[in-house]
């Protein structure tokens, strides 16, 4: 009663006196009193006491030592750390003889479970009796104990765990437990795996392919996964068949193969395989959780959310599972559930209130939410943690920057400089902060450094003359500099500006407008059908002004290559969504500007994109921002000339598209005073009056400009995002010196009329050449 209640020292005193009065002959009993006095010294932790006790029973052979505790006195040697008691005391765990264990069987044992833990599986046959049952089970309680010593003791009983292994490994045999051995061989390729060296355990596993099929699956199983993590996926698709076609109903060995079909883009079977390992076992974490991988990768987002739920629920507090719920609830629209889940990561008492990624993702959730407050507080902890995270440094930044405390972005963008010292926009962010700060000495000496590292930087060379200026110094050699670099440009065809030919477009990210979309789909399945051929980089998908799908998209992919593969599909009508094929373009071609080219007395033409992303930062762009120009249509004129797109002389000057019907100046001014002073804002209306979704918002100071592009992603009015961009290139621009222009910021007397948005061009130029450009938005 005493051990019952864990009183172990009461315990000790009334088995004392047990002792003391059963006369010696009565040996059985006294042994038995012994033992419970061994383990409730065991259980205190006095364990030379307890040695003394169990000791005591290795008299008379040993006859009355139990598995039980020949096992807790390898423990205690183990605790005290006398590896030669270890030794001895394996060896009479192995002799130990009980009575109805003569004939022990080591075929009727279910080892793997025994290895794993001690599980009791029930394997009883039919016409077994209560007697041969009990049998049975102490077989398998004698196994489990033989086995957690082996697995014990291994590693530390020798020199090396190598060769503690192999000394245990040769007992088991040596004594006919060669089952067990068989065992212990896959601990030791265990124990190469926790270290990392996989040839060994490759080399110790291969040994299993000849031996008995359960073991062989064991094995193969171990195999599959080892070549699975160094990425030979044809070795491990060979041993996860070899273990499944051992054992139908290993759910370890099914997981693998659905690896392999995974890693082999056959998504779909992969799946199944998933299905039948759950099928299998309903607790198969491994399966329930790449099936919900394999179903977001397919754009099945309810079935992901299925599966993650139901692992949640059994797992209950698990940071990956909770993260790939919130990303999915986010990618569905559901931003308040989205950030419940984060938020559980964070607060939960096993959560990681320190993940760098969770704390970015809290903070873009306030952000789309308007709470900028609280966006700023997540950024500034999770800039805490990982302080290489570009997106998060970006945003501090500009966050900095909009509340004119640009002493304390300098640090954000000079970090930003650290972490990608060949690109020149994070400096010249800092030379602009300090340029703002009134700081103009400091403010030249960077552009100066940064003139003379990357002296073809057009940028840096305009805001050196720009702070020349305001500093009444000398600026010519600058000035001359600047024509150099500008007649470079227009010779290759580099500038953000365009060249005759169309304008050079990025070679990385790539646009693909999307139509035939069924009205009634939702835009997260959208998303998520294209999610599948790769990362998307930006989605945009239209609505009308009633809130009802325009039944197109743009979807934008960092990899060209991807981008490509998806056009390529929609050629060939594969491209079916809802039962519907879907018209995929490329839309990023020409991204600079269309061009016009004409030849003496010949009308040449040049034919851009008309969504086509530049790439190259724009003018006066100190913050960094990329822009996007489409190059429109356009004819040359009669005479000499050659087509250049347009270089606008407003650097102030920001177009503004993605507006809300309901727009009013007011409402847009009050919201761009945030980036700086702004002079003008004149929105666009068509001849029946009706707002045509876009405008244009001039500032007093061109780096205001810069701020807003480099703020791209987060550019959000009244809950969307809208597209801003410097209008010093608008699309449609073409034309050249000498020739008309269709554009605006021609050097003659060409005109323009028109934007982004089915704009016309006119233009008359010095020469009577004509021109006309049309550009869609």
């Amino acid at each position: 009663i005493y051990f019952k209640q864990e009183k172990w020292t009461a315990a000790i005193k009334m088995y004392r006196m047990a002792l003391d009065q059963i006369p010696n002959n009565v040996q059985a009993i006294r042994f038995k009193i012994m033992r419970n006095i061994g383990h409730a010294f065991f259980k205190m932790h006095q364990f030379p006491d307890a040695i003394d006790s169990y000791e005591n029973l290795l008299m008379h052979g040993g006859q009355h030592l139990d598995f039980m505790t020949g096992f807790n006195l390898i423990l205690c040697y183990y605790a005290l750390g006398d590896k030669d008691k270890m030794k001895s005391g394996f060896l009479k765990l192995l002799n130990i003889d009980q009575v109805g264990l003569e004939d022990f069987d080591e075929d009727e044992l279910d080892m793997p479970d025994a290895a794993i833990g001690g599980a009791t599986k029930d394997n009883t046959l039919e016409g077994d009796d209560a007697l041969r049952e009990d049998v049975k089970r102490r077989q398998r309680e004698a196994a489990r104990f033989i086995v957690n010593a082996a697995n014990l003791i291994g590693p530390v009983m020798d020199k090396t765990p190598v060769a503690g292994y192999d000394w245990v490994i040769d007992s088991l045999n040596q004594h006919g437990f060669p089952r067990i051995g068989s065992e212990l061989e896959i601990a030791k390729a265990s124990f190469f795996l926790k270290r990392k060296e996989f040839d060994q355990a490759i080399t110790v596993l291969k040994k299993f392919e000849r031996k008995e099929p359960s073991l062989m699956a064991c094995a193969a199983t171990n195999l599959s996964f080892l070549y699975f993590l160094e990425a030979e996926h044809g070795s491990a698709e060979k041993y996860a068949d070899i273990a499944v076609k051992a054992d139908r109903y290993n759910a370890r060995a099914l997981v693998n193969k659905g690896n392999c079909m995974f890693m082999n883009d056959d998504f779909e079977r992969a799946k199944e395989i998933y299905l039948e390992a759950i099928g299998v076992s309903a607790d198969c974490l491994e399966a329930i959780y790449n099936l919900g991988l394999v179903n977001m990768h397919i754009g099945r987002m309810q079935e992901a959310l299925l599966a993650f739920d139901k692992l949640h629920s059994i797992t209950t507090v698990n940071c990956e599972v909770m993260w790939q719920l919130g990303d999915i609830h986010e990618k569905l629209g559901n931003d308040a559930r989205a950030h419940e889940w984060f938020s559980l990561i964070i607060s939960s008492p096993k959560g990681r209130p320190t993940d760098p990624g969770v704390l970015a993702r809290l903070a873009n959730l306030f952000n789309k939410a308007g709470d900028e407050t609280q966006a700023f507080h997540y950024h500034l902890e999770s800039y805490r943690y990982w302080p290489v995270d570009m997106n998060v440094i970006t945003w501090l930044g500009i966050y900095y920057v909009k509340q004119e405390m640009y002493e304390a972005a300098i640090p954000f963008f000079a970090r930003a400089a650290q972490i990608e010292p060949s690109e020149v926009k994070w400096k010249l962010m800092v030379a602009s902060c300090f340029r703002r700060m009134g700081s103009y000495p400091q403010a030249l000496k960077m552009y100066e450094d940064i003139h003379r590292s990357h002296p073809n930087d057009i940028e840096c060379v305009r805001y050196l003359i720009t702070i020349c200026k305001e500093m009444k110094q000398p600026y010519d050699h600058y000035a001359a500099h600047l024509r150099k670099l500008e007649r470079i440009q227009e010779a290759h065809g580099m500038g953000s500006e365009g060249g005759g030919g169309g304008g050079g477009g990025s070679t990385g990210s790539v646009k693909v407008f999307v139509g035939g979309l069924p009205k009634s789909a939702p835009e997260a399945s959208v998303q998520a059908f294209f999610a599948s051929f790769g990362m998307i980089s930006r989605f945009d998908f239209k609505y009308d002004e009633g809130g009802q799908p325009r039944g197109f998209c743009f979807v934008e992919y960092a990899d060209s290559g991807i981008a490509h593969q998806v056009i390529q599909n929609s050629q060939a009508g594969q491209t079916m969504f809802e039962g519907k094929w879907l018209d995929c373009k490329d839309i990023s071609d020409g991204g600079g500007g269309g061009g016009g080219k004409g030849g003496k007395d010949k009308g040449g033409k040049s034919k851009g994109g008309d969504f086509g992303k530049s790439g190259k930062r724009q003018k006066n762009d100190d913050f960094g921002g990329f822009s996007k120009g489409g190059g429109g249509f356009s004819k040359g004129g009669k005479d000499k000339g050659k087509g250049g797109g347009g270089k606008g002389d407003d650097a102030c000057k920001l177009f503004v598209g993605g507006l809300p019907q309901g727009v009013t100046q007011e409402a847009l001014s009050q919201h761009f005073m945030a980036f700086g002073s702004v002079a003008r804002v004149d929105l666009k209306y068509d001849e029946e009056g009706g707002f045509r979704g876009f405008g244009f918002v001039t500032f007093s100071d061109a780096s205001s400009v810069d701020l807003v592009t480099a703020n791209d992603g987060n550019n959000n009015f009244q809950g969307k995002w809208i597209d801003c961009k410097p209008s010093g290139a608008p699309p449609g621009a073409g034309g050249g010196k000498d020739s008309g222009k269709g554009g605006k910021g021609g050097k003659d007397k060409g005109k323009s009329k028109g934007g982004f948005d089915k704009g016309k061009g006119k233009g008359g130029g010095k020469d009577k050449g004509n021109s006309k450009g049309k550009g869609k938005w």
